[in-house]
């Protein structure tokens, strides 16, 4: 698997942390989900005392983020004169960063905002990256009867890709996504109805997007509509953030165009035989994700085949699994919300105060930390992988088949 590959299923800001030690990709990981957590929880707290003990608990965990990423990549560590990545991003966004993560846009939630607003930065920088792959160039405007087609990234994150015209009209097909609430893109025709700017709104007879933070448009000719939309594919998953996150935001958030988008689209954009087309994309991606990693637990099983990032592959590929159940309708489960976990080899998962215990047929009980589990979703026709506190995979369950909730 390539390092382009197996980004996929990792959060950006660890994308070169996992290259070179995946080991501290996976810690990383950990210390970032429990500072989220640990956010949620001080918004809710139920006095001064207790939230501003949880506010400490967010700083020592950014600290330890910081410190952990820095050292690994062998770079000085943070000072604060560099500037917060908060403080970089417009205001709007800061507002759209706060609801996004649940918590008040106030100055004792600035650690896990301003790692948020860092992921909102590198999104912009990946989507230029990939673009740059994909043989798409920078541009200021994209005119009705442009003979090229483009991608554009909006503010509110969304991502739209569409093709070059199909007809004299300028009918061109488009694909359309917001990140932070659709896991499962819409697509169609459209004309554009006046040319779509940086900074902009795209407007067209299918939708009108937020304002355009960037645009790339199509440098090669003649690609077929099938291979160019690979583009939009990398991208759209390289950006979505984990299922967790898109479960835990309401429909009428301000991110993307949610509630006044569908119907824009029309019934024959929704209908049986689009979701059908749907499921069969998700089935493709679900064998070939379970093919690779048939074969990377080959390699785990062999001193001499083992790689040094075998151990993050496997863990990347269970993620995506795990994403790609949840895309298709099953709901994903956070290990907080689980009491325990079975799966179709008789595997027993328990979920105890401070550790789980995993009991298999014919083999003695095992304990492991909770962080054993990283970011994962519980979600059933998945499997489930364990990692050391160094990140090393230590065991690999079968497919979830019944789930326990709290």
């Amino acid at each position: 698997m390539s390092d382009s590959a197996r980004s996929i299923d990792f959060p950006l800001r660890l994308r070169a942390l996992a290259r070179v030690d995946p080991a501290a990709a996976a810690r990383a990981l950990t210390l970032d989900r429990e500072l989220q957590l640990v956010a949620r929880r001080a918004s809710r707290a139920a006095n001064d005392r207790e939230r501003k003990r949880l506010v400490n608990e967010m700083m020592e965990l950014r600290v330890q983020i910081d410190a952990l990423i820095a050292t690994a990549l062998g770079q000085p560590l943070p000072t604060g004169a560099e500037g917060s990545a908060l403080s970089r991003v417009p205001d709007h966004v800061r507002s759209q960063l706060a609801k996004l993560l649940g918590v008040p846009l106030r100055a004792e939630f600035h650690a896990v905002l301003d790692r948020k607003a860092e992921e909102w930065i590198e999104q912009g920088r990946a989507f230029d990256e990939i673009a740059a792959e994909f043989g798409f160039a920078p541009a200021d405007s994209l005119s009705p009867r442009d003979p090229r087609g483009a991608l554009a990234l909006t503010y509110n994150g969304s991502l739209v890709q569409v093709s070059a015209p199909k007809d004299e009209g300028g009918t061109r097909r488009f694909i359309y996504q917001s990140i932070y609430v659709n896991s499962i893109p819409s697509e169609g025709t459209l004309k554009l109805t006046e040319s779509l700017r940086i900074d902009g709104r795209m407007r067209s007879t299918a939708m009108d997007t937020s304002t355009v933070r960037k645009l790339r448009v199509a440098t090669k000719k003649g690609v077929p509509w099938e291979r160019e939309r690979r583009t939009f594919d990398r991208i759209s998953t390289i950006l979505t953030p984990p299922p967790a996150a898109l479960q835990a935001i309401p429909r009428r958030t301000l991110w993307g165009a949610a509630t006044g988008y569908l119907p824009a689209l029309g019934q024959s954009e929704i209908d049986g035989g689009r979701l059908a087309r749907e499921h069969a994309r998700i089935d493709e991606a679900r064998r070939a994700a379970r093919v690779e990693l048939a074969a990377l637990l080959d390699k785990l099983a062999s001193p001499r085949k083992r790689s040094a990032t075998a151990d993050v592959e496997v863990l990347g590929l269970c993620l995506h699994l795990q994403a790609l159940e949840i895309e298709r309708g099953r709901k994903g489960h956070e290990l907080d919300d689980v009491t325990a976990v079975e799966t179709d080899r008789g595997e027993r998962l328990l979920v105890l105060d401070d550790e789980v215990r995993l009991v298999r047929p014919g083999r003695p009980e095992k304990t492991f930390a909770l962080g054993a589990l990283g970011e994962q979703q519980l979600v059933v026709g998945a499997p489930l992988v364990l990692v050391d506190a160094e990140g090393a995979v230590v065991a690999i369950l079968g497919d979830v088949t019944t789930i326990g909730v709290r």
